[in-house]
């Protein structure tokens, strides 16, 4: 700068000090700016920034907000006097003169000026530029007060590689929030808004020098000072969570999530080189949540493989895309079965085949096990056992639990009749695992949250605490993959129809994991089988869950029954029923006193050489060569009879004939495996005889009519249906 330029800057200062403007508008701070979504986890670490839509890095501040430390640090090196002087220093531009023209180099803009030089993007190395920067810096200062125009500094300084504000330099340099920033590193941002670009990444003699004499001037000890600077490779934005950070926030600002950063990391890192693993199997996104159940906190949240990759949808959240979940909620029919007294873990079930309406289910592995506890039918995911509990179960069976659960569902419980159990609705990731919060919290779907203190839904009982750790405890039986330990998580797989979705959930202490495989378009795959693909998945992010969090929570569930209405009865281990002095052997099962059911055995009735079975689980086993049911003495009166009931038709259902031809339908029941023979009647009238385990069939003729079977033990059961004339 030439002498008359220092001339007429004191000039213009004097005037400019002697006469300033009550009218004139000052530059609108805030105005015309943009600002990057900036995201930290739950211990104040950065999880994600973006840049604002001017290409920069910036976040407003309050000035709260910024620490005491960084505050006089910015004061002591750039504006000693900002408290004292109205905008403009004097004697600061009078030092800066005068070291101009001795060739030495001293600041004198105040950091008002500096603030104004930023925000109306003037040209300040020529003499008309500065005039124009000390008089708005002048007026700023008769319109706002100080604290505002620090705040707007702090906002708006320039940091270096396009970072603007101390919010976005403390996240990108060294990853936590302005509170978090330590003496040291308070100066070392201090000194770089003077140089940005030369001292950008902490870098060159300018910095050091400038780093070195602020530190002495605030007297920071050589303790204090000692801090590992990150290396400039490593100066660069945190792109964590991607799904979660688009979710909480809408255009600029900062906001705390409850997710770790740590275990965020590893998950993500988990989930891709898992699929990357598995790509030859034609595996290419999947999603991961994880939530701990007694606080409701995310975790960890990843929506797909790769949020930047086009070509799978990675910007699909998966964590809250519907899909079919398969067998993933056959749990909580067995829990409501439980809470209904209709079973105890140890019940004995039938896995035989049945025929609903025209439909007939099969297992996934296209086959039947006739008689099976309750516990191994849930694990073993078999089909019949479910439906048949379903079709019990008060109201709507899992619908209306779904349904009362918050889940939202697209049609009644009509529209899918049994297919509701098989996986033949729609749920998300997130509801699964809010579901699945129930098992740890005794039986209390419990509202999980992104942010502190927003949880997303209600607390929902679903059933009772009782039933809540008795299906853990049925679902902690389930083995683990080959090369895992099991004994110590409850889990359960899923998987969709056409193997289009592999699932898992499990429960590890008080967190729940879910995991999702497959294709955002919901192309099947073969190899999308959830115990296969999906189960090894969910045990290594339970491993990686394990090893960062065990310290704050332990990861071993321990039953703790204290203060459940729980008691140990012997049960049969033939029927599942209460053991009497006839049963050959005894194994010790929890009920809830008052609602299992608590029936003495009806299978063994005279003797442990005698046993007697349902006609249809008989008739199960006899196609397969074997004979279940013992030899009986008819003398023996005294006992528990099975009633009869009749499984075809259907009760209720309405039955057209087709092109000309009269109906033909199967009579069949279940009954007693001490009855011999069954009769059958039409309105009455006797129609003919079937052996137990066998069907009579009957040609139909129009009407309403009412079918009844009676055994030959003189117990019956009847139904109403309609048959109705071909339509013309």
């Amino acid at each position: 700068m030439t002498r008359k330029s220092v001339v007429i800057l004191l000039l213009g200062l004097t005037g400019g000090i002697a006469v300033p403007s009550m009218r004139a508008a000052p530059i609108r701070i805030y105005e015309g700016k943009g600002y990057s979504q900036l995201t930290f986890d739950r211990s104040g670490a950065v999880l994600d920034i973006r840049v604002a839509s001017d290409g920069r890095y910036r976040v407003p501040i309050h000035l709260e907000d910024v620490p005491a430390a960084c505050v006089e640090a910015a004061l002591r090196y750039e504006d000693r006097n900002f408290f004292q002087h109205p905008g403009v220093d004097p004697i600061a531009l009078l030092r800066a003169a005068v070291a101009r023209l001795t060739g030495s180099r001293s600041g004198g803009s105040t950091i008002t000026m500096q603030l104004v030089r930023l925000r109306a993007g003037l040209n300040t190395r020529t003499a008309r530029g500065k005039l124009e920067q000390m008089w708005q810096a002048l007026v700023l200062e008769r319109w706002l007060d100080k604290q505002a125009i620090l705040a707007g500094y702090f906002t708006f300084a320039p940091y270096g590689g396009g970072i603007e504000g101390i919010a976005a330099a403390s996240a990108i340099y060294f990853g936590k929030t302005p509170e978090q920033l330590s003496r040291a590193e308070c100066v070392a941002l201090a000194v770089l808004p003077q140089s940005p670009s030369a001292r950008f990444g902490f870098r060159g003699p300018g910095f050091e020098r400038a780093f070195a004499r602020l530190a002495d001037r605030l007297e920071l000890s050589t303790a204090e000072r000692s801090i590992n600077f990150p290396r400039h490779r490593e100066i660069e934005p945190r792109h964590l969570a991607r799904h979660v950070t688009t979710r909480v926030l809408s255009g600029g600002g900062a906001r705390t999530t409850t997710i770790d950063r740590h275990l965020q990391r590893t998950i993500e890192q988990t989930l891709a080189d898992y699929v990357d693993t598995h790509s030859h199997l034609g595996l290419s996104n999947g999603s991961i949540l994880v939530a701990d159940a007694t606080t409701g906190d995310i975790l960890g949240y990843v929506g797909s493989r790769d949020f930047a990759d086009a070509t799978i949808a990675g910007f699909v959240d998966g964590v809250r895309a519907k899909r079919s979940p398969g067998s993933l909620l056959k749990p909580f029919i067995y829990a409501k079965a439980i809470d209904e007294g209709l079973i105890v873990p140890d019940s004995v079930l039938t896995d035989i085949p049945i025929k609903l309406a025209s439909y007939e289910p099969e297992n996934f592995e296209r086959d039947f096990l006739g008689l099976i506890t309750a516990r191994r039918a849930l694990v073993k995911s078999r089909n019949v056992p479910a439906l048949l509990l379903n079709a019990r179960l008060a109201g709507d069976g899992l619908y209306s639990l779904l349904r009362g659960a918050g889940i939202q569902l697209r049609h009644e419980a009509d529209y899918y009749g049994a297919a509701v159990v098989l996986g033949g609705i729609e749920v998300s990731l997130l509801e699964a695992v809010r579901l699945y919060s129930a098992f740890v919290t005794g039986g209390i779907a419990t509202p999980l949250q992104l942010t502190p203190a927003t949880p997303i839904g209600t607390p929902v009982r679903l059933f009772s605490a009782e039933s809540a750790l008795l299906t853990r405890e049925m679902l902690a039986t389930n083995p683990a993959p080959s090369g895992f330990a099991g004994g110590t998580v409850a889990w359960k797989t899923g998987t969709s129809s056409g193997a289009r979705d592999a699932w898992a959930v499990g429960l590890a202490g008080t967190y729940v994991v879910g995991v999702w495989l497959g294709h955002f378009d919901s192309s099947p795959n073969a190899n999308f089988i959830g115990r296969d693909l999906a189960g090894p998945l969910l045990f290594r992010i339970i491993e990686r869950v394990r090893h960062l969090r065990e310290h704050r929570t332990p990861m071993t569930f321990r039953p703790n029954r204290v203060g459940l209405h729980l008691r140990h009865v012997a049960l049969c281990p033939d029927s599942g029923q209460v053991h009497t002095a006839r049963c050959p052997h005894a194994k010790q099962g929890l009920i809830i006193p008052g609602v299992s059911p608590i029936k003495l055995c009806e299978v063994h009735r005279s003797g442990a050489d005698a046993a007697v079975f349902p006609s249809e689980v008989d008739a199960h086993y006899a196609s397969a060569g074997l004979r279940l049911s013992g030899t009986m003495q008819r003398a023996v009166t005294a006992t528990a009879k099975l009633a009869p009931r009749v499984i075809s038709p259907e009760e209720g259902l309405e039955y057209r004939s087709q092109l000309g031809k009269p109906i033909e339908l199967e009579l069949r029941a279940n009954v007693d495996g001490e009855v011999r023979q069954l009769h059958w009647y039409v309105d009455g009238e006797w129609i003919g005889e079937s052996p137990p385990g066998r069907s009579l069939f009957w040609r139909a003729t129009p009407g309403a009519r009412t079918i009844r079977v009676l055994d030959s033990l003189g117990g019956s059961d009847a139904v109403r249906v309609k048959i109705l004339p071909q339509e013309n």
